[in-house]
């Protein structure tokens, strides 16, 4: 699997264990991926992948200059993608974009 598709399938896998979500977000194996995606933001064009990796930051509860690139992306690619999304990926997307955002 891609980058963005390994970080959901990792906070997924933490479930509602929050010790194992701050393990994985503090993790600098986790610190390496989100680096490389995003480098490679670019190449981030399928819906699905795009909402299940705000899903899963927001889930983590992310912050910093990673973060904020993926959210910059998908506020450009996101409008134009959303014919594609169904409504629980859209309700998600939003979800992980609210959890993302500063209060």
């Amino acid at each position: 699997p891609d980058a963005s598709s390994a970080i959901y399938f990792a906070v997924k896998h933490c479930g509602g264990n929050s010790s194992a979500a701050t393990q994985l977000a503090t993790s600098p194996h986790f610190a390496c991926i989100m680096g490389y995606l995003s480098s490679q933001l670019e190449n981030l064009q399928q819906p699905r992948s795009l909402v299940q990796l705000l899903w899963a930051l927001g889930k983590l509860g992310m912050q910093g200059a990673d973060v904020d690139a993926v959210m910059l992306h998908a506020s450009k690619v996101l409008p134009r993608l959303l014919p594609q999304c169904c409504a629980q990926e859209l309700t998600n997307s939003l979800w992980g974009l609210s959890k993302l955002t500063p209060t």
